[in-house]
């Protein structure tokens, strides 16, 4: 939006208004030695009044982080234009002109995200555009610079391979006076009109005033109402309920709502794309509905990754009060009711603590659900969802609406009480260490110190256990490496207090093409495990309490560890092979079959060399492991592996009870980055946080020897991109449901 308007004062001087990307301000043709704005005296500087246009071309740079660049003190997200991995992206900011002054300032700064990982990436040809001019950083003119390239990432990287990173940059741009033809200033009022004055006073249309009201601050809190939302200008606006999006003009009744305390926001964007938001914490009264004679239809859908947007039922069940739906991501239940009956529905329930509720009706009409009611909860105590649907005759198909009742952790911020670390492929870092003196070798052997002093420490912390699997050495060939990997890396580290399992990966016992011609498909008479049980067999880890048992001197063996007072199993297979290109033996999984027989009651997580492959698929050995023992046995929830490199996962679920509801699921999880970072990728730690309130396990990345938590990949970066971090939903509290109906009234 412009305004314009003319003033004399010996010739005509223009006034005008701007806006652009939520920044708006005033713009003058010639420079006035007084003016103000709603009796408030504004500096101007010299400046313009064009669009602006900030472009750089970026390197796997990660909108999920909170990158930023600063401009003349005005901070904007620095994105990225499209996901495309390991090339360079041409982007573009368009701004306020009145942000430029003669001398600009201009900080790039790495973010983080909600992990706590910093993104690393590299940005070129930084630029401003006015018309079809660019203006450089002084600092690095285009004739020098051009495709010179900056790195960004965490603040005190670690390591030759990370030395020319910086957190953050500061470029000055000088621009020629004659390109800025206006005077002006950013303005930050929020009154409906602004009143400049420049010898007469002048009304304008402030654009970022957002006419919003509701009618919330005028309720007591038990009668019915609906919220109602109005303003002179509003071009939309949004309801939330506890952070839950909620349908508009929604009808609350006292005897069918969620009684309790909620917050409500309701936010507001005009034409101009000026947003206003309006909060109120309100506080909806409790009452006792009676028990009545409902007809309606109940559909359980088993355990969810993801709601479904449109109708879908799941199975028919017969109903009874203290219906349990199993732990996910998303607990849903679904029901058909009868709508001639009564006029409303009232769902009484839980979730496991700290959970949202929501009652969501479908509407036909538009074919999406509508959520109605939204609960948290925040004690053991039931909660009551529910809505009034009179004269609502979208959500009434042939006499009957169709409802769903969700449960979901919407946490931003998660609390991590313990962690998990897994460790795999080691043996380009061995192998580095293992050779003679030098730069190389120092590199390998500073790797592992730093793996190791950083496991003592994080021991000493909240670390309950590491997993290790497979791959220490390069090649029993190789005279030493064993000696290497023990003495620089395990060796200060197994002990009781600091528990840590492993098993044999291919290189570890000889099925490799340098020791037996059938290489990696050697069968278990030409692989050898003498090495192997010299460095790490049985007599190494009996001694402590938390050792299980072993099979074939630690060929396979368990782990019984305590997790939120509960002990799981953690069952390593080693590395065999009696049928081709499956590289786990029939007795290794004979032995897994007695120790999750012996421990049905536990749960399991199954560790194994070979599993999936970097697109997230089993591997041959992956589904002969599925089909013999993820999918019978119960006990089993999580599997992790290396082997292949990459970083990806696969959820698969179960119904072990064949009622045709699935209950279970499991995670399968590989990370393995031997072959990236200059053969240093194994040295990323991948780190489950335990976060035993919200019932998550948070996955990160964490390398000691760069000081790091993103790493750069050349093989499928795509999808490492899209599964490097992530959070699962995992019942650690045993609950063993995570929605509950008490009641349909």
């Amino acid at each position: 939006m412009i305004s314009l308007f003319l003033i004399s004062c010996h010739k005509k001087i223009e006034i005008k208004v701007i806006h652009h990307q939520g920044k708006y301000g005033i713009a003058v043709s010639e420079k006035l030695t007084e003016i103000k704005v709603n009796n408030k005296e504004i500096n101007l500087y010299q400046t313009t009044a064009q669009e602006v246009k900030f472009s750089y071309e970026s390197y796997n740079l990660d909108n999920e982080f909170n990158n930023t660049v600063t401009i003349n003190g005005y901070p904007f997200a620095l994105l990225a234009s499209n996901d495309n991995q390991n090339e360079f992206i041409n982007n573009e900011l368009t701004l306020i002109g009145l942000l430029i002054k003669p001398i600009v300032t201009v900080e790039i700064k790495s973010g983080i995200n909600g992990y706590g990982g910093y993104d690393n990436f590299h940005l070129r040809n930084i630029c401003f555009q006015i018309g079809n001019i660019e203006i450089w950083p002084d600092e690095y003119p285009k004739e020098e610079y051009l495709n010179e390239i900056f790195k960004f990432g965490a603040p005190n990287l670690k390591t030759p391979y990370r030395s020319s990173y910086q957190n953050s940059k500061v470029l000055t741009f000088s621009f020629p006076k004659e390109m800025l033809k206006h005077y002006g200033a950013i303005l930050d009022f929020r009154e409906e009109t602004l009143n400049v004055e420049a010898e007469k006073t002048y009304k304008f249309e402030n654009p970022s005033y957002v006419s919003l009201m509701t009618n919330l601050e005028n309720i007591t809190y038990d009668m019915a109402f609906k919220i109602e939302v109005s303003g002179s200008n509003l071009k939309d606006y949004e309801v939330y309920i506890n952070d839950v999006k909620v349908k508009k003009e929604l009808f609350l009744h006292p005897d069918s709502w969620a009684s309790g305390s909620h917050n409500v926001k309701v936010i507001g964007v005009n034409e101009f794309d000026f947003i206003k938001v309006l909060s109120y914490d309100i506080v909806l009264k409790d009452y006792q509905k009676e028990e009545r004679l409902r007809t309606f239809e109940y559909y359980e859908t088993g355990v969810n990754e993801e709601k479904p947007e449109t109708l879908k039922l799941g199975v028919k069940k017969d109903y009874e009060n203290g219906q349990k739906s199993p732990f996910s991501k998303y607990a849903i239940q679904n029901f058909k009711v009868v709508a001639g009956e009564y006029n409303d529905f009232v769902w009484e329930g839980s979730a496991p603590l700290n959970r949202t509720l929501t009652l969501e009706v479908f509407n036909h009409n538009k074919n999406i659900y509508e959520v109605v009611s939204v609960n948290k909860v925040t004690s053991s105590e039931p909660l009551k969802l529910g809505f009034n649907y009179k004269n609502n005759n979208d959500w009434i198909k042939n006499g009957v609406i169709d409802l769903r009742v969700v449960s979901f952790n919407s946490n931003a911020y998660l609390v991590y009480d313990k962690y998990l670390y897994h460790i795999t492929d080691l043996q380009y870092i061995t192998r580095k260490a293992n050779t003679q003196e030098g730069v190389i070798k120092r590199e390998g052997v500073n790797a592992l110190n730093e793996l190791r002093d950083y496991l003592n420490i994080s021991y000493q912390n909240d670390l309950l256990y590491t997993m290790v699997t497979g791959d220490l050495i390069q090649s029993i060939v190789n005279e030493g490496e064993y000696d290497t990997v023990m003495n620089e890396f395990f060796e200060g580290i197994i002990s009781e207090k600091k528990p840590l399992g492993l098993l044999t990966g291919n290189h570890d016992i000889g099925a490799t093409s340098d020791f037996n011609t059938a290489g990696v498909n050697g069968f278990d008479d030409l692989l050898s495990y003498e090495l192997f049980e010299n460095y790490f067999g049985e007599n190494v880890f009996n001694k402590y309490s938390w050792y299980g048992g072993s099979y074939l001197n630690n060929r396979s063996h368990y782990d019984l560890i305590n997790i939120n007072n509960e002990t799981y199993v953690f069952l390593y297979l080693g590395w065999g092979s009696d049928q081709l290109g499956v590289h786990i033996s029939s007795q290794d999984v004979n032995y897994a079959k007695e120790v999750l027989n012996l421990h049905s009651d536990k749960k399991t997580v199954l560790l194994t060399h070979e599993y999936l492959n970097n697109r997230g698929e089993r591997t041959l050995t992956g589904n002969y492991l599925f089909n013999e023992l993820v999918r019978p046995y119960k006990n089993i929830l999580l599997v992790f592996c290396g082997h292949i490199n990459g970083s990806t996962y696969k959820i698969d679920y179960f119904d072990d009870d064949n009622d045709g509801i699935k209950e279970r699921r499991v995670l399968q999880s590989l990370t393995n980055f031997q072959e990236e970072e200059n053969l240093n990728g194994a040295s990323f730690i991948r780190k489950l946080g335990l976060d035993f309130t919200n019932n998550k396990i948070c996955f990160g990345l964490y390398s000691p020897y760069y000081n790091d938590s993103d790493i750069f990949v050349i093989h499928h970066p795509d999808i490492v991109k899209r599964d490097k971090y992530f959070t699962y939903d995992f019942d650690f509290n045993n609950l063993g449901y995570g929605l509950i109906t008490y009641g349909i009234k």
